[in-house]
Formats: C-alpha cells, structure tokens, sequence
C-alpha cells in the first residue's frame, strides 16, 4: 500500500537520473526465517496477542515505505529545482505469511478473517486518502513551483505511516530491517526527456503540465498496485483456508490421540494397581519364606541340640550304671567297715571317759596348786614389805636412839611422853624454813625441764625417727595416768605438736608438760606417809584421820610425829622414788608421741637420771621435814588441778605480765591448764578453809591459742 507522501517524490524541478529503491529480493533469506518465525510463536500462543503482533508488523512496513519515500522528496527537493521527474509508486505487496504445522483454535481463526476484512478497509481509505492528499498538494505549488511539504508547513499533522509506528499497547516497533522483510515494493523515478520544442514556454505554464502528467501516471501506478493487494490478498486467503483444513484434520487426529492416551492412561493406571498388588504379594510370600527358613533353621539347631543331649545322657546313664555298681561294691565294702568302726568306738569311747575323768582330776588339782601358789606369792610380798618396814623401823629406832641418847645427856627424860624429834632449829619457824625448800625444788624442776626440752628439740631437728613395726600404742591405763598428771588439753597439743615438721617444733609445751609431771610426782612424794608403800601410807593416812576425829588436836599431832619418824626416808626410797618419776615421764614420752617403743623412751630418759635424782632428793627432804615436828600444824604440798578455774587468792598464773591485770580482772573466764610451781598450805581440818602458805603457780588455757 502506498503512502500519500509517496506522491512527493513524483514532484521534481529537475530531471535526476534513475534510482533503483530496494524491492522484495533486496531482503535477505535470513530476515524473512525470522519473521516466520515469530509469526510461527505468536499463532502459537493460541491468544489475541499474537494476532496484535501481525498487525503490528504490518503497520511497522507501511512505516518504512513512508520513511524512504520521505527521504527521496528531501533529495530531489534540496538538489536542484528542475521540472519534476515522474515517478512510479513502488508496489506494496502484503506479507505472505506461511504457517504450517500450526495448532491454531477456531475462535482465533474467526478473528485473524476479522482482521483481514478490517485491514482491506483500512487500504481502501488509505488509497483515497492518498490520492486527496496529492490533488492538496499540486494545488499548494506556489508561483516558483515549489510543493509545500507538511513538514514545511509544521502543521502538526503527521502522515498516515506516523501513526502505525506504535501498536495499540504502546510498544515500540522493531527497526526497519526487522519489522518488513518480506515487502515487495519498488519506487523508479523516470526521468522526462527535454523537449526543446517547448522551450520558448514560460516556466509556470510547463510546470503545470508535468505535474498533471505525474499524477496521472501516480493514479496508474495506485491502480496497479491495488491490483496487485488484491490479488496478494486472495492468495493468503486462499492459503489460510487450506491451514484451517489442515487445522481441523489436525485436531481430530489430536482428539483421537488424546482419547486414546485417555485410555492408555487407564490401563496403565490399572497395570500399576496390579503391579503394586503383586508387589505386595510378594513381599508377603518373601517374609513368609524368610520366616519358614528361620523356623526350619531354629528347628535344626533344637534337633542338632537334643541328639547331642541324648547322647550326653546315655553316656550319663551308662556312667551311673557302672558307678551304681561301683557303688554297691563299695557300699557293702563300707558296711563291713562301718561295723568294725562302730566296735572300735565303742572300745574308744570308753578309753575316753576315762581319760575325760583324769583330765579333769588333774584340772582340778592344778587350780588348786595355783591358788596356793597366788597365796605363796601374796604372802612372800607381804613379808618382803614387812621385812623392809622392820628394817627400816630398826634403821630409825638406830637413829633415834642415838640421837635420843645425846639429848639425855643435857634434858632428862619425861616418863610416858611421845618421843619429839628435833634437828636443833628450834628457834626458827619450821612454816618459813619449809618455804625456801620448795622454791628450790620448783627451781629445779624448771632448770630440769627446760634441759629436757632442749634436748628434746635437738634430737628432733636431727633426724626423723622411721616408725617401728613392732611398736604399740600405750595402753588406756598408761594414757589416764599421764591424763591425769599432765592434763588432756595439754598432752591433745603435745599430740598434734609431735606430727608437724621438726623445724616447727616449739620446746615450751614440752617443759610445761614435763614439769607438770615432776609436780604430780614430787606432790605425791612429799605428802606421802610412806613413800613408794602407797598402800600403807593411804592406810596410815585414813588412820590418822580418825585419830583427828576421836582425840585431841595434840595428840593427834605427837602421834603423827611419832608415826612418821618410824617411816624415815633412807637410801634406798630416794632410789625407788627416781625409778617412779622416770617411769611416768617414760609413759608421758610414749602418749605424746615423742618416741614409738619404750625401750627408746627408757634410753632417752635415762640420761636425765642424775637431775632426776637431785629433785628426789629434795623432795624426800621435804616430806621429812614436814613429818618431823609434833608442833607442826598439818603442812602438804598444794597442787592445781587440770580445768580449775583460775582463783588469784589461791594460785598465780606463771605467765602473767607485771603492768597486766588480767589474771585479777577475768579470772571468772580463766580456767587452769596445769601446775608449774608447787605451793604451800595447812590443810583443813573438819569444814574449815585450808591456808595458802605458798600460792601454786599455774598455767591458763588461754595460752594454747599461741600454739594452734
């Protein structure tokens, strides 16, 4: 179809040489695939969209031929202002669009007719547009005969091309090469030979006659391309009737296609239903076979397991047969034995009683020979201490009698008076002079003590002792008597003390435990009627006390004067008193841990034997003085003991600082640990108050604290 803007290029001043525009054979094989092809996509979209599409390609051709008839009219009319040359309107051909093998629905077939009818109108209207538009334009020659273009009258009317340059969705159209490949259109420009016959004519009246030449010959080339249209349009009619035939032969052979996979489906959907069943069925059968297989199999280990019984019981059997008569051999064998058995006990049994009855004659008589002999051995060491008290009676009886025969000569003799002993210091208090003794005593039991210690520290830090295996643990009654002479709270420290480290050990808890030994024992000594007869000397004591009871005052006091010098101290005592102090620091050595035997406690205090002896010594010394005068109240040793509380009117704390108070002030909340320093007091008589002469010195509880 041709654009009205074509008929622009029929008007030419000039005659310009002949211009072959592109046709149809100018496009290339490739470009019209490629418009196929996309016809091919859109038909087969089987939507409305695809028919838009051809329409729009459609339109995007008319576009191009508008544009290159545009740009031949620009040439011609910018080169020169010739006479015109006329020119013949390319044809324009339809696109011929073939479609094969394409599925195209009915409802889209009715409307691709529609568009084809609209499409012819549209041509129709075109043409007479056109030809309106070229009679305008040859009427609008100005006096030069120059056409006035709509572009140079900037009406703003733009040609019927301009408007098929966009489709109806507002997309853009492809470019020229792509949108009209299969156009077959063609544009010659004649050139009018130059009559020189005519060339006395004036220039106006020569123009009009080639501009009407030009349209007529316009007017005949519209006509030929019409015919042209028309016959491209019966071609594609004829050609979309044949793809309808085609199309209907098509969806048959797709509906019995469909209908017969309709019911391939069904009978595949069947045989998989059947397939799934047997399937099943066979996985039943497999786990009933798998099942029969381990039954049968268990079944063959049973059988396997109770031939192997039966065997092993007939073995069993045979065995106990022949053990069976084995045994009844035996058995009879047994009986005559047991029978000869039962005689021979019967004979034993009575050897046996008569053996039993000696047995016991014998144990009889031996509990009889060892009561005598406990009875021998009491009364041997009943007269090995009445020999010794009859030898120490006849010792002082010496002694007194000596002594007694040089006091008759300077005082005669007063008949029935108590003998009364006198050492010459009759002038002299005996309550003072007994004081000074005791502190010498208490001196030497701290010098004593403290060497110990020392010693002690020096053979710690030496070397540490390897346990003995033979050792033992003292035995309770060694640790109540050390308990009771040194205290539980003490000897609980002494214990964790002899388990730390040598280089930690503190010699001060050592010298306040053995001093508190020496007390004890020295206390004892000194109070002692007899010393080391501590049975006799308790008898004489309870004796005396009733004595208080019955008679008076003085004469209890002559008698225990008399008593008293009869039981004088001798050598021999100070020997047995050094063995029993040494005995109890041994057991003190042994509880606390300071040796593991007693035979190296023994050693270890043994070196000390000759202090020992000096503190023996003096206490000895004490107890005869206290027992010598008639005229000497009741005197003992006073000692505190263990958890007292502390009393400052009665003892002294060892420890105390001379600017501190403390003893006097918190005694309530002071109790005792042990004695260091042995006092002096009368003793009471009846519910009287015993007299502190010498206050004992203590050492508190509260001291321990230093030492945890």
């Amino acid at each position: 179809m041709a654009s009205p803007f074509s008929m622009l290029s029929l008007i030419s001043r000039r005659k310009p040489a002949h211009k072959r525009v592109p046709t149809t054979e100018d496009v290339t094989q490739q470009d019209q695939q490629s418009l196929g092809g996309r016809i091919k996509a859109a038909t087969s979209k089987k939507t409305k969209k695809g028919l838009r599409i051809l329409q729009d390609e459609a339109s995007s051709s008319k576009s191009s031929i508008t544009q290159i008839a545009e740009t031949r009219v620009d040439e011609k009319s910018a080169s020169t202002k010739e006479p015109s040359v006329s020119a013949v309107p390319p044809p324009v051909i339809a696109p011929v669009l073939e479609v094969r093998d394409v599925k195209v629905p009915e409802q889209e077939w009715t409307e691709v007719e529609a568009a084809e009818k609209e499409a012819e109108k549209e041509v129709v209207k075109e043409e007479g547009q056109g030809e309106k538009m070229v009679v305008n334009q040859v009427l609008a020659l100005d006096e030069n005969g120059e056409i006035e273009t709509p572009s140079e009258r900037g009406s703003g009317e733009q040609p019927a091309a301009d408007e098929g340059a966009t489709n109806g969705h507002d997309e853009t159209i492809a470019p020229q090469e792509e949108a009209a490949p299969s156009i077959h259109h063609s544009l010659v420009v004649d050139e009018q030979p130059t009559d020189t016959a005519h060339t006395q004519e004036t220039p106006g009246e020569s123009d009009r006659v080639e501009t009407k030449d030009d349209i007529l010959t316009a007017q005949n080339h519209l006509e030929e391309e019409k015919a042209v249209l028309t016959a491209e349009l019966e071609s594609t009619r004829q050609e979309m009737l044949r793809l309808k035939d085609d199309f209907g032969l098509k969806e048959e052979r797709i509906s019995t296609l469909q209908t017969e996979n309709s019911a391939m489906a069904r009978d595949m959907h069947q045989m998989e239903g059947q397939l799934h069943a047997l399937q099943v069925d066979n996985d039943t059968k497999d786990g009933e076979i798998s099942t029969l297989r381990h039954d049968y199999e268990q079944l063959s280990e049973t059988v396997q397991r109770l031939r192997s019984e039966l065997d092993r019981t007939r073995g069993e059997l045979e065995a106990e047969k022949f053990a069976a008569q084995s045994l009844e051999h035996t058995a009879a064998e047994l009986k005559l034995q047991l029978k000869q058995v039962r005689d021979d006990m019967l004979h034993a049994s009575e050897g046996q009683k008569v053996k039993e009855d000696e047995v016991m004659k014998l144990e009889t008589n031996r509990a009889e020979v060892k009561k005598q002999l406990l009875q021998l051995h009491e009364r041997f060491h009943s007269t090995e201490r009445q020999n010794r008290m009859l030898e120490d009676q006849m010792r002082r009886q010496v002694d007194d009698l000596q002594m007694a025969k040089v006091a008759s000569l300077s005082t005669p003799k007063l008949p029935g008076a108590f003998p009364v002993t006198s050492n010459g210091r009759a002038d002299v208090p005996i309550k003072e002079s007994l004081v000074a003794p005791m502190n010498a005593l208490n001196a030497e039991i701290f010098q004593t003590a403290a060497y110990m210690a020392d010693t002690l520290e020096s053979e710690a830090s030496g070397a540490e002792e390897k346990k003995d295996p033979t050792s033992r643990e003292p035995d309770e009654a060694v640790i109540a008597r050390v308990n009771e002479a040194v205290g539980s709270q003490l000897i609980q420290l002494l214990k964790s003390m002899s388990s730390q480290p040598t280089a930690d050990f503190d010699p001060l808890p050592v010298q306040i435990a053995l001093q508190a030994c020496f007390n004890h024992c020295c206390t004892r000594i000194i109070a002692s009627w007899y010393p080391g007869h501590w049975e006799y000397s308790d008898f004489l004591a309870t004796l005396y006390s009733r004595i208080l009871g019955s008679e008076n005052p003085t004469s209890a006091a002559k008698w225990r004067a008399t008593t008293r010098a009869q039981f004088k101290s001798s050598a021999e005592a100070s020997e047995e008193m050094t063995a029993y102090i040494c005995d109890y620091l041994v057991d003190l050595a042994s509880v606390v841990g300071w040796t593991d035997h007693v035979s190296k406690a023994q050693e270890l205090i043994g070196v000390f034997k000759e202090r020992i002896h000096v503190i023996t010594d003096l206490s000895l010394r004490l107890n005869n003085m206290i027992g010598e005068d008639a005229n000497l109240d009741d005197l003992e040793p006073m000692l505190i003991k263990a958890d007292t509380l502390f009393n400052p009117d009665i003892m002294e704390d060892a420890y105390a600082e001379d600017d501190q108070e403390s003893s006097a002030n918190n005694w309530m909340a002071e109790r005792a640990m042990c004695t260091t320093d042995m006092g002096l007091q009368i003793a009471a008589r009846g519910n009287g108050i015993a007299t502190v002469i010498l206050k004992p010195k203590i050492i508190l509880c509260s001291i321990l604290e230093e030492f945890l």
